[in-house]
């Protein structure tokens, strides 16, 4: 999944991000047209959505193995869950091309992102989805792992602090006290 992450992130940034980006900054305006805005708006959408989802997928992941003791690697799992993530990811990002939400210029006019700022219906359910399961449930996920992994390693501390106490070996129970 880690390589996932960064096809995803390099394809955002180096394919799509800052080449033109740049490109469109130095000249203070978007030289390419709406096709490629259209599609740069996609792309960059999958590609951030795509990075968001496979960092909660690895949340998950540690969860797993760390909290629930789940040590099965199986590869075609590993490759079933990027599928979906890929999946997924586009699903959420092509609504624009049938009409659900749009890509459009933003700010000082140098790139291209979904239009959060309409109030029409369509583009709104497409600016929540995307909102919703592009950045909040990810986000949600991985605080809740986190959270539970935290307490598992807590618990597993205290759990060798007192043991090491309980053997009267005060010298290590300080060492590893002090770390």
């Amino acid at each position: 999944m880690i390589i996932n992450l960064a096809i995803s992130d390099f394809g955002f940034s180096a394919v799509i991000g800052f080449p033109l980006k740049t490109i469109a900054a130095f000249n203070q305006y978007w030289p390419w047209g709406s096709v490629a805005c259209q599609l740069y708006g996609f792309i960059s959408a999958t590609f951030g959505f795509l990075s968001l989802t496979t960092i909660a997928a690895i949340s998950f992941d540690r969860y797993l193995v760390i909290v629930k003791n789940y040590k099965t690697k199986n590869f075609l799992i590993i490759c079933t869950v990027i599928g979906f993530l890929w999946i997924w990811s586009i699903l959420w990002t092509i609504p624009p091309f049938f009409g659900y939400g749009r890509y459009v210029l933003e700010g000082y006019q140098t790139s291209c992102t979904f239009d959060y700022i309409s109030n029409d219906m369509p583009n709104l359910l497409f600016s929540c989805g995307m909102y919703v399961f592009g950045f909040t449930f990810p986000v949600l996920l991985c605080i809740y792992c986190y959270v539970n992994l935290l307490k598992v390693v807590h618990n597993n501390e205290r759990i060798v602090l007192i043991s090491l106490s309980n053997d009267g070996s005060e010298k290590q129970h300080k060492s590893i006290r002090s770390k």
